[in-house]
């Protein structure tokens, strides 16, 4: 089958004098497998916390949300010595974006994990749900 995922968005902005607003735009995906939503609600702390893709083989279309309502997150590639910083959640917030189907297979480094660090106060933890589904 084709198509079996829909991905719509928008973003419309009001600041003055700014007046945005983008098209709402629609694309639809090919989803290989019914693998997902995957790994769920995982727990980060301020050292941060790997994503555990193993469920999938080649992991595609993916939602994230931060749960709290009071810390942000920040999400990139973890290489086992630094997070680089792709994105950041707000409390509240969520993200879809495709994942690429390599990432955390020890394609190209040993470590290049998808990762979350929570922007946290000690020992406070943020809930986020990762939604991760097969290509």
């Amino acid at each position: 089958m084709t198509d079996e995922a829909q991905v719509r968005s928008s973003l419309q902005i009001t600041k003055d004098p700014l007046e945005y607003s983008s098209k709402p735009t629609m694309f639809l995906a090919d989803v290989s497998s019914s693998k997902g939503a995957t790994p769920g609600n995982i727990s980060v702390n301020s050292t941060g916390v790997d994503v555990d893709l193993s469920e999938l083989s080649a992991p595609g279309l993916c939602r994230f949300q931060n749960l709290d309502d009071t810390y942000n997150v920040d999400y990139g590639i973890w290489d086992g010595v630094t997070l680089h910083k792709l994105g950041r959640l707000l409390p509240g917030e969520f993200s879809v974006l495709r994942l690429c189907p390599d990432i955390g297979l020890g394609v190209g480094t040993a470590y290049e994990n998808l990762r979350f660090i929570a922007n946290t106060i000690g020992t406070d933890t943020v809930d986020v749900l990762v939604e991760a589904f097969e290509t």
